[in-house]
């Protein structure tokens, strides 16, 4: 009989996954300038080390002339002159070469697999798949990539935030966690006007591990408002003086104030994205889990209004579980990021739903069909918990890093050498979804290089059919 480990695993190769594996070559970029002698000793340095290291990830390297690159390149890297950068212009090692500095630079890049999304959206914008790739490049993981995209200014999301029905700009922005011990961590904020990053500041609260202050009273989960951006302010955050507003939020808040008081046309017509930013990822050493997300919120909103980034288990949710079947330890971790109709989102409860059915599920089922049937059972206008929302706002989009490991009991293992670690399985798999027409999305996979795509929804599905792609990390 084969294990259900084995079974899981033959369908994913059948669907284009694979087991997770040594990573490939590492092709680097030393960069010098002419008769530097500091540069030769750097490529000596670098070439022998490339010859024997007994390290599992093979390296190679080439030599440019700074002045062959692009301004861009040159400009930043001037003064680091020689330095050692990979393909995705990650800054490895500079000035001198230290084996010690090399590899652990190398393990903190490779650490984690990130992904981000630029929000559901009715535009195929080449721009926004590549802010996505600029957001992942040097961060640490989807904390730092969701920032990036904050002060982008491309999304509706910090600096590009959509204003309310008063022309006045309220962010929000959550975090989720499990870290190795697994537990778990949530903060949010929400109707915020003066964070410089407000998922920075949900960071901090869930990383909050305080039970109690010092007057005996719990510590926030959630704060919105003037009372989120004195927390800030007293924990040493960054706090505007005045609210930012972007030229291109006002000139969008203006174009859609005109549709509603000069036509006929419903509000809904007006609005043609929903675009809160989000992210996901896994630490590939400790399998602790990240998920965040941030938003302006959906365009003329009321103010003070709040959507699916502040409610706990509706925009974000990260899980692991671990239990013992026929010998085998076997570990099922999912962390998510959601994006669409905040109000529709919040009342099926969407994130905390599909994650816990996607660590729930039999090895017969994969992970993109419960995607699949949460949309169909659950998202839809016949549902009762949906039937005060607005049908042509039924929107909803997002990411998943979805990982499935089995492994012998060592004390099953034992006597049989390297045989018994033949049965060892680990899957990593990334997850996108949407019933929009696009999805702007970027990820840094475990070889540390960074791709991005337009999830594109095929014309001709019905309704609101979604789209659901599964790409192997």
């Amino acid at each position: 009989m084969l294990r259900p480990s084995t079974v899981s695993a033959i369908l994913r190769f059948l669907s284009g996954g694979r087991p997770t594996s040594l990573p490939e070559r590492l092709h680097l970029r030393l960069v010098v300038s002419e008769s530097c002698s500091l540069c030769a000793r750097f490529a000596t340095s670098l070439e022998l080390y490339a010859k024997t290291t007994a390290d599992t990830r093979p390296i190679s390297f080439r030599t440019v002339n700074i002045k062959d690159l692009s301004e861009e390149i040159r400009e930043k890297h001037q003064y680091d002159i020689p330095v050692l950068l990979d393909d995705e212009g990650n800054l490895i090692v500079k000035h001198r070469f230290s084996r010690s500095a090399f590899k652990e630079r190398i393990e903190e890049l490779a650490r984690k697999v990130v992904v981000v999304h630029g929000g559901v959206t009715f535009r195929d914008s080449k721009t926004a798949v590549d802010a996505c790739k600029r957001a992942l490049k040097g961060s640490e993981g989807a904390v730092d990539a969701v920032e990036n995209l904050e002060i982008s200014g491309c999304f509706n999301a910090g600096g590009g935030s959509s204003l309310t029905r008063e022309g006045t700009v309220e962010m929000e922005a959550a975090v989720c966690s499990v870290d190795a011990t697994g537990e778990m961590g949530f903060g949010a904020v929400g109707a915020c006007s003066l964070l410089e990053s407000p998922v920075r500041v949900a960071q901090a609260l869930a990383d909050s591990r305080r039970e109690q202050d010092c007057d005996g009273l719990i510590d926030p989960m959630v704060l919105v408002g003037a009372g989120a951006e004195q927390w800030a302010k007293d924990n040493g955050m960054c706090v505007l003086d005045s609210p930012s507003i972007s030229v291109e939020s006002k000139k969008e808040w203006e174009r859609v104030m005109n549709v509603v008081e000069g036509s006929t046309a419903s509000v809904a017509d007006s609005i043609r994205s929903m675009d809160t930013v989000g992210g996901a990822d896994v630490d590939l050493k400790d399998w602790s889990l990240t998920a965040a997300c941030s938003s302006g919120g959906v365009i003329l909103k009321r103010p003070g209004r709040l959507g699916h980034c502040t409610a706990f288990g509706a925009g974000l949710w990260v899980e692991q579980r671990e239990w013992t079947e026929s010998g085998c330890l076997r570990r099922r971790s999912v962390s998510m990021a959601l994006t669409g109709c905040g109000e529709a989102i919040v009342r099926v409860d969407a994130a905390r739903e599909m994650g816990r059915r996607i660590v729930e599920r039999p090895d017969s089922v994969m992970a993109s069909e419960v995607v699949s049937a949460f949309y169909r059972d659950h998202f839809h206008k016949g549902n009762r918990l949906l039937a005060r929302v607005n049908p042509a706002h039924l929107y909803l989009g997002g990411v998943a890093i979805v990982r499935d490991e089995s492994r012998r009991e060592e004390e099953r293992g034992e006597g049989k050498g390297e045989e018994g670690d033949e049965d060892d399985e680990c899957f990593l798999d990334l997850l996108v979804f949407h019933n929009t027409p696009f999805l702007p999305i970027a990820w840094r996979d475990e070889r540390g290089r960074v791709r991005g795509m337009m999830s594109k929804r095929e014309e001709g599905r019905e309704g609101k059919e979604p789209v659901v792609t599964v790409l192997p990390l």
